[in-house]
């Protein structure tokens, strides 16, 4: 999990952490090669804290997310090893720092807390990763006050990474300015053309490579053209795609009904969903690789050629975005504001290049002509913005709610909960666990709804995992389209 995002104010003294948020849970996958079928769960409720290390299978029971969840909590974890449940009056102490011993082994920045308890020589530890770690430390402040303490090296990572942010969303804000209302070209028959041209360079790279097999002289300089031929080939058909794609303008004229509007943090834009599950083709492949090579060679050949194919029609991209906008399409064009900068159109939403200081009127004018809205939420000032207006201007079942930005980030489901109980009149729901989407019907009440994965034998033909269209389908059935609404 990225610690590019981290809260803001996780260091605010004077600010009582929100009670309604906790318990806070978190899990912490072991990537260590000796533990690759573990993870450290973490539990820490107004009283207690509860901690262990159990297998990967073990899921949380959705009651262990409510208050009085304690109990319901240490059934589901008590088994596993390193185990411990203490009462917060029993901690002495707690001392947070950076895990050099696990960033190490796992890559991922850690933090490690360390317990001593009262009357005892026993300290206790647990680790947490350091982008699901501000709301741990907020609570431990608001619950522990003088007995918590951070270490100045986790400290100063903190304040590193709060200055490294306010630095990169200036330069943003500079970038997008610059180059706001700048689109990139677009032209059809140019778009087939330079996608022709990918194509020959692909053929061009095949027939270089049966140079090769075939044992024909310049084997090096077959190697080198066969490099070359596939970087063009790539570069050409991505170009080609991106001049052909739609512009916002056509989608609005040519369509008779009205669009749905696609907002999120241009930092999400290439957001996709990590695999989840491990297909039959990973098992076969990795159980021939030893004993029948050859046999493990020709299924990575026939995968790749699945995938290549995938490219080559535009569905080969695991982005969230290019995988619902399909899905999305049978109740009307999808359509977004354009990423400032952008050199070739994004596929998915038809894009609409504004200025600095037109996108929001541009937001306005759209939520009232969209039939549905969909948001990838994220902890930005422009995204919450966009969110507030939507809850005041779009009717609450033609809103959808996205987390695939960050998913399976506790933290981040948490910060959205906390300033979505600012704008909603209902909270959100306590977790939505393996769950990407949220809805809601005309009482402002939130739904969940989960993902579906392709099965494990077809999974990998697929651009993704998950089975978006079985994903949203629970919405789908609910949501009733309309023809234009201006």
């Amino acid at each position: 999990m990225s610690d590019e995002v981290l809260q803001d104010d996780f260091q605010d003294d004077s600010e009582d952490f929100p009670v309604f948020l906790f318990p806070l849970i978190r899990t912490n996958e072991m990537q260590h090669r000796l533990f690759l079928e573990r993870k450290r769960v973490c539990a820490l409720y107004e009283d207690r804290l509860i901690s262990a290390v159990v297998s990967r299978k073990v899921r949380i029971p959705v009651e262990a997310f409510e208050p009085d969840g304690a109990e319901t909590f240490k059934k589901a974890v008590a088994s596993g090893a390193e185990f411990f449940d203490i009462a917060l009056h029993r901690m002495a102490s707690v001392f947070a720092d950076l895990d050099t011993d696990a960033t190490r082994d796992t890559v991922i920045p850690t933090v490690r807390f360390d317990i001593a308890v009262t009357e005892s020589d026993r300290v206790l530890k647990f680790q947490v990763l350091l982008g699901e770690s501000p709301n741990i430390v907020r609570a431990f402040r608001h619950l522990l006050g003088d007995r918590f303490t951070l270490s100045e090296e986790l400290a100063a990572r903190f304040e590193t990474r709060q200055l490294k942010r306010l630095v990169r969303d200036e330069a943003n804000r500079t970038h997008a300015r610059s180059h706001a209302g700048t689109a990139p070209r677009r032209s059809k028959p140019l778009g087939i053309a330079v996608f022709l041209a990918g194509v020959a360079a692909f053929a061009a790279a095949g027939w270089m490579v049966w140079q090769i097999i075939d044992g024909g002289n310049d084997f090096w300089m077959n190697v080198g053209g066969t490099l070359v031929a596939l970087f063009l080939g790539f570069t050409l058909v991505r170009h080609g795609q991106g001049l052909a794609a739609p512009d916002f303008d056509n989608v609005m004229s040519r369509s008779e009904v009205s669009p749905i509007l696609y907002l999120r943090s241009f930092k999400s834009e290439d957001s996709d969903i990590p695999p989840r599950i491990r297909t039959f083709w990973d098992d076969a492949i990795s159980r021939l690789l030893w004993r029948a090579w050859p046999i493990a060679i020709m299924l990575e050949i026939i995968l790749g050629i699945v995938r290549f194919v995938r490219f080559l029609t535009g569905t080969g991209s695991g982005r969230v975005e290019e995988r619902i906008a399909p899905v999305l399409r049978r109740f009307g064009p999808m359509v977004a504001i354009g990423r400032p900068g952008d050199v070739v159109a994004s596929l998915g939403a038809a894009r609409a290049y504004v200025s600095d200081d037109d996108w929001q009127d541009f937001i306005l004018d759209m939520l009232e002509r969209s039939q549905l809205v969909v948001i990838q939420v994220e902890s930005t000032d422009g995204t919450w913005w966009e969110f507030s207006q939507a809850i005041a201007k779009v009717p609450p079942e033609r809103l959808l709610m996205m987390f695939t930005a960050r998913f399976g980030s506790f933290q981040h489901y948490e910060e959205v909960r906390e300033k979505a109980a600012l704008l909603l009149p209902k909270p959100l729901p306590r977790v939505i666990g393996n769950n990407a989407f949220l809805y809601f019907d005309s009482e402002w009440n939130a739904y969940p709804l989960d993902l579906k994965y392709f099965n494990r034998l077809i999974a990998p033909l697929a651009a993704t995992p998950v089975n978006w269209r079985r994903s949203l389908a629970e919405f789908c059935q609910r949501f009733e389209p309309v023809g234009r609404i201006r």
